[in-house]
């Protein structure tokens, strides 16, 4: 008996695992901060590459890009300032300056999570169409006023596929 409670077990694992999962992810990775201290002459590069063994080759799908940060308590401020370069196929396509609220006016961290660690998406870009082959890359630096910044422990960045009908 005990035989098949553990067999169940073991399927009902895989069963929540499978169904879990993103099925119109194509790309996601974090970048750790060096010690949750971000300082301002430390880059966070995220490159992704699409190639013909990708199932990129539909040049009518559209994708949309996400920019994740995973903080803590220990970070000092409401908002949080960054410069976002874009680069494709190594020329920069684009650079942005973001502004993103981590608290409320009452100092309640915004961004989902359990205890100290707080986790919040940015949707970046929508409705991307992506040539295949292509290399991409993020670079994203902090502007806030200060050297070092406490409590960013990751940057991410996800590129979902749109689900169809979708704009």
């Amino acid at each position: 008996m005990k035989k098949n409670s553990s067999l169940f077990l073991v399927l009902f694992i895989l069963m929540i695992i499978t169904f879990s999962c993103n099925r119109s992810e194509v790309f996601f990775e974090y970048q750790k901060i060096p010690s949750s201290e971000w300082k301002q002459d430390y880059s966070v590069k995220i490159q992704y590459e699409f190639n013909d063994t990708t199932e990129l080759n539909d040049t009518t799908q559209k994708y949309d890009y996400y920019i994740h940060i995973r903080y803590n308590s220990q970070y000092p401020y409401q908002n949080l300032w960054l410069l976002l370069e874009e680069k494709v196929d190594n020329k920069i396509v684009k650079t942005d300056t973001v502004e993103l609220f981590l608290a409320d006016a009452n100092g309640k961290w915004i961004g989902k999570g359990i205890g100290a660690i707080r986790e919040i998406t940015l949707p970046y870009k929508q409705n991307v169409t992506i040539k295949n082959p292509q290399i991409g890359a993020f670079i994203i630096n902090h502007r806030m006023r200060t050297e070092k910044l406490k409590g960013i422990r990751e940057i991410g960045l996800r590129i979902e596929k749109q689900e169809n009908g979708k704009k």
